[in-house]
C-alpha cells in the first residue's frame, strides 16, 4: 500500500470524524488532559517523588476546600494566608500580625515560626491573640527557648497540646459564666478547639461555635531577644479552603496530585494501548497470512494464553514488585490476546484480495506483504481500538491501588482514591479529595471511548448507518 493512499485515506477519515460531535467532543478532551500532563512540571513543581514527603506540603492547610466551594456551600471560608513580614513592632522584641477574620469558618489553625538572635543563654516567649472583643487570649505564657550559637527558634500551633489546652481554657472559663451550675462541662477532647480561639463568646461557645469577625491581632514577645530575623519568622494562617482542587488529611495539594495523576494515565495508557495493538497486529496478520499449520499454531498458543486470568496476575505480579512498570509489562503482554483474533479474522479478508495476490506474485516477501501492505489496511480499526483500550488500562491500574498494591513512587488517580479511602475522606467530609481524582477517570473514560466509538462508526459503514 503507498503512502500517498495511506494519506488519502487518513485524510478521508478526519473528515468525515469531524462530523462526529461526540467524538470531537472526547478529542478535546483527550487534548485538554494531554496538555495537563506535558505542563505537570511547571503546574506542579517537587511533586514526582515527594508525594509522600511530608516536609513538601507543610505550609498547608489540612483537610482545605477548593477555592470555589463557597459558591456551592453555605457560609464563606477564610482562605489560606502566610505572613512572612510582620505588619507593626515594638521595641525590638514584640511584633504583630493585623488578621481580618470576614469569615463564617476561621482559620482552622495559626502556624508561628519564630526566629531570631541574642546574647543571653535563653529567651522567654510570649503569644497572645488580641480578638476584636478587645479580650486577650494567651497563646504562650513564658516558655523557655534555648540559645545555641546566638541564634533561636521556635514554632507554636493552635493545634499543638499547648494551643488546645490554652484554647480550651478560654473557651471553658466562657462556658462556666453562662452555665454556672455546670458540674460536668465538655472536656477538652469533645470540643473543636481549633475554632474557640475566632469564635463569638457566648453560651455554645465550646459545641456550637459561631465565627467572631473582625480584626484579630497576633502579638508576639520575646524577652531577652536582641533582634528579630525577618527570613525566619512567619505566621500561617491556615484557611478553610485552598487551590483549585483542596487539600487531604496530610496537607497534600490534590491539584498537584491530580495533575500528576493525569501524566501518567496517559503514558500507562498510551505505552500499553500502542504495543498491546502493535503486537495484535503483527501476531494476526502473521497467523492469517501463512494460514495452514503456521495458523494452527500460532491460533493454539493464543487460545493457551487466553486462558491466563488478566488481573490475577497483575495483582500477583504487583505484590511481588509493586512498580508502574511491571504493571506497564503485564498487561502489555496479556492485553493483546482477544484482539489479535478479530484482527486474524480480518487479515483472512485481506488476504484474498487480488493487490495481496499481485504483490506475492511480483516477489514480495511474506513480512513485506504483512507490513506494506496487509497491516496498513487496518490501522485505522487499530487506532479506533486502542482508543477504547486506554480507559481500561487505566481503571485496571486504578483498582490496584485501590487494593492497595500502587507504585509508591509515582502519583496516579487511584492511588489519591486509595489514599482517600484510608482517610476515611466521605466520613470526614473531604468530599473533594474523593470526587476530583474520579472525575479525572471519569473524563478520561468519556474522552477515549466516544473518540473510540466515533472513529468505529468511521471506519466500519455498517455501523454509521446506524
Amino acid at each position: 500500500m503507498r503512502f500517498e493512499d495511506i494519506k488519502e485515506r487518513s485524510t478521508s477519515i478526519m473528515r468525515e470524524f469531524k462530523g462526529q460531535r461526540m467524538g470531537m467532543l472526547g478529542f478535546g478532551i483527550i487534548m485538554f488532559l494531554l496538555i495537563i500532563s506535558l505542563a505537570a512540571p511547571w503546574l506542579a513543581p517537587d511533586t514526582d517523588g515527594l508525594w509522600a514527603n511530608p516536609g513538601r506540603w507543610s505550609d498547608n492547610p489540612r483537610g482545605a476546600a477548593p477555592t470555589w466551594a463557597d459558591y456551592i456551600l453555605p457560609g464563606s471560608r477564610a482562605p489560606h494566608d502566610i505572613r512572612e513580614d510582620y505588619d507593626e513592632i515594638e521595641g525590638n522584641n514584640v511584633i504583630s500580625y493585623h488578621y481580618e477574620n470576614d469569615y463564617d469558618y476561621p482559620p482552622s489553625d495559626v502556624t508561628i515560626f519564630l526566629s531570631g538572635t541574642s546574647s543571653e543563654n535563653r529567651v522567654f516567649l510570649y503569644i497572645d491573640l488580641i480578638r476584636p472583643d478587645d479580650i486577650r487570649i494567651g497563646l504562650v505564657n513564658g516558655v523557655r527557648i534555648s540559645v545555641e550559637n546566638g541564634t533561636f527558634s521556635n514554632r507554636f500551633s493552635l493545634r499543638s497540646e499547648d494551643g488546645r489546652d490554652r484554647a480550651y481554657e478560654f473557651g471553658l472559663n466562657a462556658h462556666m459564666e453562662f452555665h454556672p451550675g455546670d458540674i460536668n462541662p465538655p472536656d477538652r477532647d469533645s470540643v473543636n478547639t481549633d475554632r474557640i480561639p475566632f469564635a463569638k463568646r457566648n453560651e455554645d461557645i465550646l459545641l456550637d461555635t459561631e465565627s467572631l469577625k473582625g480584626t484579630y491581632v497576633l502579638e508576639i514577645e520575646v524577652v531577652d531577644i536582641d533582634e528579630f530575623e525577618d527570613e525566619g519568622t512567619r505566621v500561617l494562617f491556615r484557611g478553610q479552603k485552598y487551590g483549585l482542587m483542596g487539600t487531604d488529611s496530610s496537607r497534600r495539594d490534590i491539584f498537584m496530585g491530580w495533575v500528576y495523576g493525569a501524566r501518567y494515565a496517559l503514558m500507562i495508557g498510551a505505552i500499553v494501548s500502542l504495543t498491546s495493538i502493535s503486537l495484535a497486529l503483527l501476531y494476526g496478520m502473521t497467523s492469517a497470512f501463512y494460514g495452514g499449520w503456521v495458523d494452527e499454531i500460532m491460533q493454539r498458543v493464543n487460545e493457551i494464553l487466553l486462558g491466563i486470568p488478566l488481573f490475577p496476575i497483575l495483582v500477583i505480579s504487583m505484590y511481588v514488585h509493586r512498580s508502574i512498570w511491571t504493571f506497564v509489562l503485564i498487561y502489555t503482554l496479556l492485553g493483546w490476546r482477544g484482539l489479535a483474533k478479530i484482527i486474524r479474522a480480518r487479515g483472512i479478508q485481506i488476504r484474498q484480495d487480488t493487490y495481496i495476490e499481485a504483490a506475492q506474485s511480483l516477489g514480495s516477501s511474506g513480512g513485506r506483504v504483512i507490513t506494506r501492505h496487509m497491516i496498513p489496511q487496518l490501522l485505522p480499526y487499530a487506532i479506533a481500538e486502542g482508543a477504547l483500550m486506554i480507559p481500561l488500562i487505566v481503571i485496571a491500574e486504578a483498582g490496584l491501588s485501590v487494593l492497595g498494591l500502587s507504585d509508591p513512587t509515582v502519583v496516579t488517580w487511584g492511588r489519591m482514591l486509595s489514599e482517600a479511602y484510608g482517610g476515611q475522606a466521605t466520613i470526614a467530609g473531604m468530599w473533594w479529595w474523593v470526587m476530583l481524582p474520579g472525575l479525572g477517570l471519569a473524563l478520561l473514560g468519556f474522552g477515549f471511548i466516544t473518540t473510540g466509538m466515533a472513529l468505529e462508526r468511521v471506519i466500519n459503514p455498517k455501523m454509521r448507518q446506524r
